[in-house]
């Protein structure tokens, strides 16, 4: 298909779930009637698979669903140490965007096995993706270890590349604390919820005190 496109003077783009408002698929400008061929990543590239145990590694399509790889996941006792909290986003276009950022560890807390923090690019093992190969002359499926210097451009492509496949290393499934009284997770999630820590800061007490600074009895501590 690619190799059509580029005789035929077309561009071929990768297409997931339309989520986001940036425009790396079409970029601002481009006319109705442009060459540019959308591939439905979410409807044709959705294979899952866990390829290995210790480790845990999992091969994904880049189409398949967070949820759905979640999903997949937790059937197996896995899980991330973060994830988007849409469900419906693809695998491959929360990695070209490198989601998510947010898993750092609280004060003293050790990565587990099959952790990362960071993004979620932190966990790529391999990538396969479609390049051009100058000894066919032709665009070719070509995949690239975590440590090959020419597969770094494609961990966060930014919608500048066509990736087909990844494979993740992942770890045990972990608990979540809760505040009291939360008893339930987005079904996205491969998270389950345990007790709250003693002392641990609740969800309730972060939504308290964001009520007491919007009515003007803000902390004394708490920065403006």
């Amino acid at each position: 298909m690619v190799n059509w496109a580029w005789k035929q003077g077309w561009s071929v783009r990768a297409r997931g779930s339309s989520h986001g408002w940036s425009p790396l698929t079409i970029p601002t400008g481009t006319e109705a009637g442009a060459p540019v061929l959308l591939v439905d990543t979410a409807r044709h590239l959705t294979g899952v698979s866990l390829e290995s145990t210790d480790p845990a590694v999992v091969r994904a399509g880049a189409g398949v669903t967070l949820e759905a790889l979640l999903g997949h996941l937790e059937d197996h006792g896995l899980g991330l140490t973060a994830a988007p909290a849409p469900g419906d986003l693809t695998l491959g276009g929360a990695l070209a965007v490198d989601a998510h950022g947010t898993a750092v560890p609280a004060h003293g807390e050790s990565r587990l096995p099959g952790h990362t923090y960071g993004s979620l690019s932190n966990l790529v093992l391999s990538l396969t993706a479609v390049v051009w190969d100058a000894d066919s002359d032709a665009y070719v499926l070509r995949t690239y270890a975590r440590d090959d210097p020419d597969g770094a451009a494609l961990l966060t492509h930014l919608g500048r590349a066509l990736v087909t496949e990844v494979t993740l290393r992942v770890g045990a499934n972990t608990l979540c604390a809760a505040s009291a009284g939360r008893t339930s997770r987005p079904p996205n999630s491969s998270r389950r919820r345990a007790a709250p820590r003693a002392g641990a800061p609740s969800r309730a007490s972060w939504t308290s005190r964001g009520v007491r600074r919007r009515s003007g009895s803000r902390s004394p501590s708490t920065p403006g």
